[in-house]
């Protein structure tokens, strides 16, 4: 003579075996548990307006990670937030770079210290004229002059220069302060 099995055990196995299915396929399925990624912050003068979290980060064009936050940090000093940088944090990952054929160790600081050495710097370049989408983009620069923040974060820091698209704007608005003191009803009078 068998001992009949519960209704509410087998159900209870079937639930739980369903949640470990589902577990699976959302842990392993996303492709990212075994990336390797380091993070990095860049602190960008001005404005970082375009810029979002799940930015790309580019080296020389190839994706090669993502933005993770975008801070602001203001300070104490209150005569001074004209100076004011916004600190990005972004990772890289290892795991893609070695896909197209690099092979470096970003969790080195001795690397991250050469490729420093070399010029590498962080800049905001466009992704999109149509909708000022922003994203970062690695390069090695070594005849700019990369700014070096010091903030108080867990990551290395990778130096920033300016943005083309910034100095554009600039330019632009240098253009429009010297026709406003233009007298125009003096010029078209003359004419």
């Amino acid at each position: 003579m068998s001992s009949r099995v519960s209704p509410a055990m087998i159900g209870s196995f079937v639930v739980s075996g369903i949640v470990l299915v589902v577990a699976a396929v959302i842990i392993f399925g996303s492709g990212t548990v075994f990336d390797k990624k380091e993070r990095f912050v860049a602190f960008f003068p001005g404005s970082v307006n375009g810029l979002t979290v799940g930015s790309n980060v580019a080296f020389r064009g190839v994706n090669v990670g993502s933005v993770r936050s975008i801070l602001l940090a203001m300070g104490a000093d209150t005569a001074n937030l004209a100076d004011s940088r916004v600190p990005v944090i972004f990772e890289v990952d290892e795991t893609r770079i070695q896909a197209r054929g690099a092979s470096l160790d970003l969790s080195d600081p001795a690397e991250i210290q050469r490729l420093l050495e070399q010029g590498m710097s962080a800049q905001l370049d466009t992704e999109s004229l149509l909708t000022g989408r922003l994203y970062v983009s690695l390069d090695f620069r070594p005849g700019s002059q990369p700014l070096l923040h010091g903030g108080d974060f867990d990551y290395p820091e990778i130096p920033t220069v300016g943005s083309p698209m910034a100095e554009v704007q600039e330019k632009i608005r240098e253009l429009a302060d010297r026709f406003s003191d233009v007298d125009l009803e003096a010029v078209f009078e003359r004419l």
